[in-house]
């Protein structure tokens, strides 16, 4: 009898600790999501070049500004320098170039006119006022993945979609992009837009070939001149301190350090600067003599530092080199992790 009233009470022991067991690791109920307003957007929206947008400033956006509902009624084109950008109103997709690391489609900023849109297909506008109208729209993954032609439909086609203005220097626009369906994304905007922009990111078939010290005098140099000199106005821009968005590094009587306007300055493993050199008819590095020496040693071990005191990048995870043929032709020198 003892015995039993021992078994009872380990029982009943046994069962409450399970009981115990079984409330503690009960899920706890999630807390009430909290609905922002929406009416005023004033208070959302951080100006466009205050500081140094996140991922959660762009989330925050997205989430507080309710879609637009009706176009804007005017007959200007849509500025793709407003601080909030939505694709699905303001551009419509011509075509797309290239798809991979980045997704380069050819669009055009739509026009708004007593409310209604009008773009081309009416048939009223010429080609010069349609030419005035195409963007180019150059996305790049956040999380360095490919990006194929099947995002077009998510980022365009969904009114949700939202670009939050990190910076703009002379033609490009700098937006972070957050779109159901899409990974984070980086977007550059050019515009207005160079006919030879969509030539250079279409796909192209491409050769080797060994150029001589008579190719470059007879063929590439002549054709470097024939290039319209408003084309590098940007770089005069820059140079002469008009562009008040760009983050000045470093400065010598020869050349300008700067950060690339494709890097926000803040995931190091993206880095990318810019030296750019002062006299205007240096076009590559074929432009460089034995007098330019002092110049190249002084950007790659100061303007290192430079880097490396602003971002805190060690020197030794920098590397420093120059395109040939370059992709605009006013020589400079690139920095880049070497991730």
């Amino acid at each position: 009898q003892g015995v039993g009233r021992v078994v009872v009470v380990l029982l009943l022991c046994f069962s409450v600790a399970i009981s115990i067991v079984f409330l503690v690791t009960l899920p706890t109920p999630p807390l009430p999501l909290r609905t922002a307003p929406t009416t005023d957007t004033s208070s959302v929206l951080p100006p466009p070049f205050s500081r140094q947008r996140t991922m959660q400033d762009v989330e925050t956006v997205a989430s507080q500004v309710a879609p637009s509902t009706s176009a804007t009624a005017h007959a200007e084109i849509i500025d793709p320098g407003s601080p909030l950008f939505r694709l699905h109103s303001a551009v419509r997709v011509e075509r797309v170039l290239r798809d991979g690391p980045d997704l380069i489609v050819l669009a055009s900023l739509r026009r708004q006119s007593a409310g209604k849109e009008r773009d081309s297909e009416s048939g009223s506008e010429s080609e010069t006022e349609r030419r005035s109208r195409q963007v180019l729209c150059v996305f790049r993954s956040k999380e360095r993945g490919l990006l194929g032609s099947h995002y077009v439909s998510p980022i365009f086609d969904d009114p949700t979609t939202v670009a939050v203005l990190e910076r703009q220097s002379a033609i490009f626009y700098i937006f972070h992009v957050t779109a159901r369906g899409a990974p984070p994304l980086w977007l550059k905007i050019i515009y207005p837009l160079p006919d030879s922009e969509i030539q250079a990111f279409s796909k192209q078939e491409y050769v080797y070939i060994r150029e001589s010290a008579q190719d470059y005098e007879t063929a590439t140099l002549p054709w470097i001149l024939s290039i319209p000199s408003q084309r590098n106005q940007w770089i005069r821009n820059i140079l002469n301190k008009e562009d008040k968005n760009v983050e000045i590094l470093y400065e010598k009587d020869d050349y300008l350090l700067l950060r690339d306007a494709k890097w926000d300055g803040t995931n190091n493993r993206d880095l990318h600067c810019l030296a750019i050199v002062r006299q205007e008819d240096m076009y590559t590095l074929r432009s460089l003599t034995a007098d330019h020496i002092p110049m190249l040693q002084d950007m790659l071990t100061v303007g290192r530092d430079a880097i490396h005191e602003r971002y805190g990048v060690p020197q030794n995870q920098i590397k420093t080199f120059v395109h040939y043929l370059p992709s605009f032709y006013h020589l400079h020198v690139h920095y880049c992790s070497i991730y």
